[in-house]
């Protein structure tokens, strides 16, 4: 598509208690990311593993080599890693209630935004560090009803990102910029394109170096220009899905070098 992307105001963005009090900092929405241009784009998904180096899936850290960002957590105890952080001004339903639960991080509410505004508001989990720039970021989660999942990158304090999201309702597969309280469509897929599947473990990956590439279970099926001074941190996203004992689970983060 070559029409103009669409932005929706989502003001500031809020911490919320989560497994542990993070209290009620509000994140300015200030722009940081800087300018980053692609027109809105969507095609035939491509079968491209982006993952192929493979962290260990067992309890979480960090290599010792700096330029090697390898980050990764399964989530079988609560590190204190994680802030958990929701979209205010368009919020509909909330606050979140994330928990550790039977080895996964579990989003319980059913937090959403208002449905004139799209993409949805929903609620973050981020972590990670500021000084990231290009990577690879994986999710592995499985969803139970319908709404909305996502991964992010390149979270800054400043409350900016990208975000990759499948609409488990639509089927539509969204990279998403944050900016300066804006959220702007970068690239999307037709309606009822991607496979839609509840109930089972999937894998959302972003690509966060000179070009923005969304891929579902290994499979590219979004991509946008990058921008070469983008840094930050990384996180999970849930909107309009939970508001039940098993919710959106989170079973496992990992990040490595682009």
């Amino acid at each position: 598509m070559d029409t103009e992307a669409p932005t929706a105001d989502t003001g500031t963005m809020t911490a919320t208690d989560g497994p542990e009090s993070m209290g009620s900092t509000s994140l300015p929405a200030t722009d940081t990311l800087g300018e980053t241009s692609g027109s809105p784009s969507t095609g035939a998904a491509s079968e491209t593993d982006p993952m192929t180096d493979t962290m260990a899936d067992t309890g979480m850290g960090e290599t010792e080599d700096d330029e090697d960002i390898e980050f990764f957590d399964t989530f079988d105890r609560d590190t204190g890693a994680w802030m958990f952080v929701d979209d205010g001004a368009a919020q509909k339903e909330g606050p979140s209630e994330w928990v550790y639960q039977g080895g996964d991080l579990v989003q319980l509410s059913d937090i959403s935004g208002l449905e004139t505004l799209l993409p949805s508001a929903g609620t973050y989990a981020l972590g990670g560090d500021s000084d990231w720039d290009a990577y690879l970021v994986e999710i592995a989660y499985t969803a139970d009803d319908d709404g909305v999942a996502g991964v992010v990158c390149h979270a800054s304090p400043e409350g900016n990102f990208i975000r990759l999201e499948l609409d488990h309702e639509t089927g539509i597969v969204r990279l998403v910029e944050r900016a300066g309280g804006e959220n702007t469509i970068l690239a999307e897929t037709e309606a009822f394109e991607v496979p839609m599947e509840l109930e089972i473990e999937r894998t959302m990956t972003l690509d966060c170096g000179a070009t923005y590439r969304g891929f579902i279970d290994g499979m590219l099926w979004v991509e946008a220009e990058g921008n070469p001074n983008a840094e930050g941190g990384v996180g999970m996203y849930a909107s309009s899905i939970g508001d039940g004992p098993s919710g959106l689970r989170f079973h496992s983060i990992e990040v490595g070098d682009d």
